[in-house]
């Protein structure tokens, strides 16, 4: 299971770092935990490519497409923060560390800032 802290800096690495211009998530229709996490950072469900893969068991999978793209991404970012915080403020519960939350939530540098030429 990825927590909102490693979702948090994979997302500030896409769009940061490497200043991509979307995030794609793929997930396997049947498994709703996966699918409800990931609508509920804020990724928007696209659609879903039915029947295009075969599971390991021989079955066929559908799988649905989520994405964030950058103009999304402020307003999804401020999503998992908040999420992260009243998690932290629960109690410490959902897997937030010390590191990435330490009394209140860092900002994560803008590393491609810092390494343009």
């Amino acid at each position: 299971m990825i927590t909102l802290e490693s979702k948090l800096l994979l997302l500030e690495h896409i769009f940061g770092t490497l200043g991509a211009t979307r995030a794609e998530f793929n997930v396997d229709d049947l498994n709703r935990r996966s699918r409800r996490a990931i609508s509920g950072l804020g990724a928007t469900e696209e659609g879903h490519l039915r029947k295009h893969a075969r599971r390991r068991d021989g079955s066929r999978r559908t799988t649905v497409v989520f994405s964030v793209t950058d103009d999304e991404w402020p307003a999804v970012r401020a999503n998992i923060e908040t999420k992260i915080l009243e998690r932290w403020n629960a109690g410490n519960k959902g897997g937030c560390s010390r590191s990435v939350f330490n009394g209140r939530l860092r900002r994560i540098p803008n590393l491609s800032q810092s390494q343009a030429p």
